[in-house]
């Protein structure tokens, strides 16, 4: 049943994913696999054990063989799909909520890393997708109809079936009940914490066997850290590197993490001592804390290759969430006051975070559109043959892009300088057929004679140098090719 104060929730905060959406949806750009979808049509996901994902994407392309564009309307989408997640997160509360509780927990949607998510054409509305169905099924595992629980166990299959980081806001979001609950003195109920984890494990290996088994095609990126001395040491390294990611949220870097988590946990220690079983609350707030900041990366974190990207941070805030809501709790209207407070300082720094990006963004392409269309004069005049031709290197920052990447981590991370793989795609809206593979071989040993000075002739420019090596030729962005 949907009351006056649900559609309060997302009435207000649909109203505020459109404006923050907004620099998106006006710049209207391509974002790095958008280019590949765009020139090509590929769908592939299901190989990634993603098959939802290309079904979503056959479904607004409105045919099964070619995927075409339906932006901005997906981005709009995507939001809209975020703002409803929001709902379905606030009600697995499980307690009566408030327009705080909306607040604090659409943190999950300014998350400054999800940028990156809403950034693609494509598969921005697949990701939002996941993350709403994750919600979906995290609220409807909190009900006691055991039709309710089987229904959330596919949910879960699903979300995962359409951007597996999705599983992180499950975890997530039982972590905050459970704090929720310790910050205000509540004993716990070990066996519905207990139900929760049937069904996530029951969902988890439900993906595995109907989903990644039959459809994904594996990769040596996703290969699991195998057993020995050295796991330990690797799995410190992938927690280092998200650590050093998730230090670019703001300008005080995880500093803010701790301080947060430090006044959050001791709350949580003196909540525990008003309830009746005090020991079980302390013991529950020691693991809670890391555990959520586990749950940001997930299972990359005992990948053997780090692949902390953005985009796959997609719980990230809902761990500031879990930091906020103690302080929250602690019953007093300083708290309650600095609470709300951070809350929305950190939704302000997200919409700053986005224009900044955005432009920036749009500046490093516009800045790229100029220099390619000098290359691709360059190119006809020569008379090069485009098939023969190899992109490498990659672009120099535009001037705003630069002071952008400078002073902004979340701009530095998600900027989208052009290089041999998006340039190619990029030389075809020219007309110019340039043969790309991402094994680089051809350019691996164009580079290589290159360096040993085996090459015909060559045209230099500020941005670009084009060699003309035995018939073929390399065209390096951004001055000469790197000998060293």
């Amino acid at each position: 049943m949907m009351y006056k104060k649900d559609l309060n929730i997302l009435k207000y905060t649909s109203l505020a994913g459109i404006l923050y959406i907004l620099p998106i949806v006006v710049a209207g750009m391509n974002y790095s696999d958008d280019f590949m979808r765009s020139a090509d049509g590929v769908f592939g996901l299901s190989i990634m054990a993603r098959p939802l994902a290309d079904l979503i994407f056959k479904l607004i392309s409105l045919n099964s063989s070619l995927n075409i564009s339906a932006a901005p309307l997906t981005h709009i989408l995507s939001i809209l799909a975020m703002c409803f997640s929001v709902l379905f997160l606030v009600k697995s509360l499980n307690r009566k909520y408030n327009y705080t509780d909306a607040l604090i927990l659409s943190l999950v949607i300014f998350n400054p890393f999800y940028i990156q998510n809403l950034l693609y054409k494509f598969d921005s509305i697949t990701m939002s997708l996941g993350v709403l169905i994750a919600s979906v099924s995290v609220w409807l595992c909190s009900k006691q109809a055991l039709s309710t629980k089987i229904l959330s166990i596919a949910l879960l299959v699903a979300s995962l079936s359409l951007y597996q980081p999705c599983a992180g806001i499950f975890v997530a979001m039982v972590i905050i009940r459970c704090i929720d609950e310790v910050s205000r003195g509540i004993s716990l109920n070990i066996k519905k914490y207990f139900t929760y984890l049937i069904c996530f494990l029951v969902g988890y290996v439900s993906y595995y066997i109907f989903i990644v088994i039959p459809y994904s095609e594996g990769s040596s990126r996703s290969s699991f850290i195998s057993p020995g001395s050295g796991m330990t040491e690797k799995i410190g390294n992938n927690l280092l590197s998200l650590w050093g990611k998730t230090s670019t949220f703001t300008p005080v870097g995880n500093e803010l993490l701790i301080l947060l988590s430090l006044i959050s946990f001791s709350i949580c220690v003196y909540a525990s001592f008003k309830s009746e079983k005090p020991i079980a609350g302390i013991f529950v707030s020691i693991l809670a804390f890391p555990a959520s900041y586990f749950a940001i990366g997930g299972v990359i974190i005992f990948l053997k290759e780090s692949l902390f990207f953005p985009r796959t941070l997609v719980t990230y805030g809902l761990f500031l969430a879990l930091l906020i809501y103690p302080i929250y709790n602690f019953n007093h209207k300083l708290s309650r006051l600095l609470a709300v407070t951070t809350a929305g300082l950190l939704v302000s720094v997200s919409f700053l975070t986005m224009s900044i990006t955005v432009t920036a963004i749009r500046s490093q392409e516009q800045y790229e559109d100029k220099i390619l269309n000098n290359l691709s004069y360059d190119l006809e005049n020569l008379k090069l043959n485009s098939s023969e031709t190899y992109i490498s290197g990659i672009f120099n920052y535009s001037l705003y892009a630069k002071n952008a990447v400078d002073n902004n981590g979340i701009a530095k991370l998600l900027s989208n300088r052009g290089y041999d793989w998006t340039v190619s795609y990029k030389l075809r809206d020219y007309g110019l057929n340039v043969p790309f593979s991402f094994k680089r071989d051809m350019q691996k040993k164009l580079i290589k004679s290159i360096c040993s000075d085996r090459y015909n002739s060559k045209t230099a420019r500020t941005e670009y140098t084009i060699y003309q090596v035995g018939g073929k030729n390399l065209v390096n962005i951004g001055g000469d090719v790197d000998c060293r």
